[in-house]
């Protein structure tokens, strides 16, 4: 017989569980202002207005003030509201001085003196209107509104999907799109009151919807250095903020792209001997390998006696640097018609011939002109290896630069396109093939044969 009141017990325990797994409501977004929740115009002087805080804080009352309108009066009596500090969620009751249940009142005034013909309008402490029953400087006669919801002799409670004032005081008024009502003296709704707000999907939520990246959170992700951080959501919930880490170079781990990482010591370079080298880590973690001072460097160091920028033998410095003895060189070379303006000697039975009484100088300055002071000589005008030649000799070893001055009509086919060319003399060398070739329109592509007679002996 025990039996039963437990099965009981279980069922009732069952149904309150289910209720609140499967019922419960959508939590109410919290929103901008104060408003009236609930309005009492009852029997004698039961007259009280309730004023909820929707907001995601506590609200100080002072400076907020009720006015009434009496029957469609511009004119206003006003009541202030204590100072005190109304927290989120709560409500604040002003009721008339004889309201018979004065328990449920914070505050009594026998200004609240009102029937269903006036206007109530609550204003914040900078003077906004930020709630408004009824219409200003209209009177309805009795009242507003029909049956359950009219605003005489009834209770109204504000709907609980509705989160905010009206601040429009001068709109028409029609209790039933946003009151309940409920019959003459009805009390029990006093002191509380409850808010079903759906909520809108929208960025700051903390939930990811619809085309949002991301709300409210973070992820993992790398720097542009390649160090391990997180990236926030932006305030747009489409992307993230960039990536912040807590690493970085110089704390003396090796994270990222860092090849090394030795605290302060980074950037301190080293300083190697000559012809050695060394290493170090740079201010951004990277290894350098610097090079001591060497033979070829151009730069005279150490035991050097000279550095002429390379390591090569026979040009007056040697491979290590020590100054040798430098044995003059020549440059030498000859003037020819290059009949097919190939660039190419193709000889006497080609048709070519070499050229007498043309200027070949060195160009001291590069400027590809001949210039008072330079050495110059003139091809020679006879003899069979003599003719179109010139001849420089007594050349310290060095760079050079060898040119022709073009005579009037002709062109230059070697070197091809201008009249220099740079020739490199080492210690004692002998550079011979210098040659300079020239050519006149119409170029001949023919070839010739050409026959020579020789005198009888």
């Amino acid at each position: 017989m025990r039996k039963l009141p437990v099965l009981i017990m279980l069922l009732v325990l069952f149904v309150v569980i289910s209720y609140f797994l499967f019922t419960s409501p959508v939590r109410a977004a919290p929103v901008a202002d104060l408003f009236f929740s609930e309005y009492i115009e009852g029997s004698s002087y039961n007259k009280a207005v309730e004023i909820y805080n929707p907001t995601s804080g506590g609200v100080s009352l002072g400076g907020f003030s009720i006015e009434l309108y009496s029957n469609g009066g511009t004119s206003p009596t006003n009541i202030s509201l204590s100072s005190v500090t109304l927290a989120q969620g709560d409500t604040f009751v002003v009721c008339h001085t004889s309201f018979s249940v004065s328990s449920l009142c914070d505050l009594q005034t026998g200004n609240l003196n009102f029937n269903g013909d006036d206007t109530l309008v609550l204003k914040n402490a900078v003077g906004d209107v930020i709630d408004v029953f009824g219409q200003v400087g209209y009177d309805p006669g009795v009242s507003w509104g029909t049956g359950i919801t009219t605003t005489q002799d009834r209770t109204l409670v504000r709907k609980c999907e509705i989160g905010g004032g009206d601040v429009e005081g001068s709109d028409a008024f029609d209790p039933a799109l946003e009151w309940d009502g409920y019959a003459i003296d009805t009390f029990n709704y006093l002191g509380a009151h409850t808010l079903c707000l759906e909520v809108t999907p929208a960025c700051g939520d903390g939930i990811t919807n619809g085309s949002e990246v991301c709300d409210g959170d973070f992820q993992a992700c790398l720097t542009t250095d390649d160090y391990e951080g997180t990236s926030n959501c932006n305030q747009t919930c489409d992307g993230w903020e960039e990536c912040h880490s807590s690493d970085f170079c110089g704390d003396g781990m090796l994270n990222g792209l860092e090849q090394c990482d030795q605290r302060e010591q980074n950037g301190i370079a080293c300083l190697p001997l000559y012809g050695q080298s060394c290493g170090y880590c740079n201010a951004v973690c990277q290894n350098v390998t610097v090079t001591g001072p060497y033979c070829g460097d151009t730069l005279i160091n150490g035991g050097e006696q000279c550095d002429d920028g390379n390591i090569s033998d026979g040009d007056g410095c040697n491979s290590v640097c020590f100054i040798e003895e430098q044995t003059p060189g020549l440059i030498s070379g000859f003037k020819f018609y290059d009949m097919n303006a190939n660039g190419i000697w193709d000889g006497w039975f080609r048709g070519e011939y070499k050229i007498d009484g043309v200027k070949i100088f060195v160009d001291e300055n590069d400027n590809q002109k001949l210039d008072t002071g330079e050495r110059r000589q003139i091809t020679g005008k006879q003899g069979l290896f003599n003719l179109g030649a010139y001849r420089f000799t007594n050349l310290i070893p060095g760079d050079y630069s060898i040119c022709e001055v073009l005579p009037r009509g002709w062109r230059s086919s070697l070197p091809e396109g201008t009249t220099c060319q740079k020739v490199k003399i080492l210690s004692g060398e002998k550079k011979t093939g210098v040659n300079f070739g020239n050519y006149t329109f119409p170029i001949n592509y023919f070839s010739y044969s050409a026959c020579f007679l020789f005198p009888a002996r």
